[in-house]
């Protein structure tokens, strides 16, 4: 069952932005390495990379109490992935890449937790990125969180 729920519009720079633990946000960054085009997953969170740059992204935060189901169709996405993370602090934060705070949630519990990402509209947010910049929406991420071992 969804227990919290959040959204925000962080700014993505240089194709990035962050979601991690509140007193750990920045950890991901000084080990920076992308194996996958979605996300680049470290212990204290992750760094999400996004098709386009200079500009809002939607994003949605869902914590549950236990794993969700699938939710949206695999053909109404553009990806999936799934990971862990470690919230040592008990909240999340989501920031750019400058540190600016956009949204902080409290979780349940501390320790790790389980995510999976969705991911939509990275097409049309790359075909508008070429002309416009600092525009809100198009590319969506939802994030869902649940209590890990």
């Amino acid at each position: 069952m969804r227990i919290e729920v959040s959204h925000t519009q962080p700014r993505v720079d240089e194709h990035m932005f962050i979601v991690g633990d509140r007193d750990r946000w920045s950890e991901p960054l000084s080990k920076l390495s992308f194996e996958d085009d979605i996300f680049f997953s470290h212990d204290a969170g992750l760094v999400l990379y996004s098709s386009a740059t200079s500009f809002y992204a939607d994003l949605s935060l869902e914590v549950y109490d236990s794993e969700p189901g699938p939710g949206v169709e695999n053909d109404q996405i553009d990806a999936r992935r799934e990971t862990s993370a470690r919230f040592d602090s008990g909240e999340i934060t989501v920031r750019d890449l400058n540190g600016l705070e956009y949204d902080t949630l409290a979780l349940p519990t501390e320790g790790r937790w389980n995510i999976r990402l969705i991911v939509r509209g990275r097409e049309r947010a790359e075909e508008r990125a070429r002309d416009e910049y600092f525009f809100y929406g198009e590319e969506e991420w939802t994030i869902q969180l649940w209590p890990g071992e």
